[in-house]
């Protein structure tokens, strides 16, 4: 299901923040899905939010001592974009609508 997609890429993305040195960018997305499981719709807007505007997360760049981090950096933008497709799925979409005005 759709939602599960969501959620997987959240996780991935978690674990591989985690990996590269950015626990509370990845405690953050945690938060995300936490609110994202209790209330749907308003996780998904949170969710989305992150990728717009100056400063959001499509701008963090892993690195170490200053010096970007290729391989880490590469496999960060691939579990964004997964994220991404995964809350702009209309399967996603019509999930959400299936649930009215709850």
């Amino acid at each position: 299901m759709s939602r599960e997609r969501v959620l997987a890429a959240v996780e991935n993305l978690v674990a591989h923040l985690r990996e590269s040195g950015e626990a509370d960018v990845g405690r953050r997305l945690e938060s995300l899905a936490a609110d994202f499981r209790a209330d749907p719709r308003h996780g998904l807007t949170q969710l989305l939010g992150l990728f717009g505007g100056a400063g959001s997360f499509n701008d963090l760049v892993l690195h170490d001592d200053g010096v970007a981090l290729h391989d880490e950096n590469t496999e960060l933008d691939q579990r964004r974009q997964q994220l991404h497709a995964a809350l702009m799925d209309p399967e996603l979409r019509r999930w959400l609508s299936s649930l009215g005005d709850e």
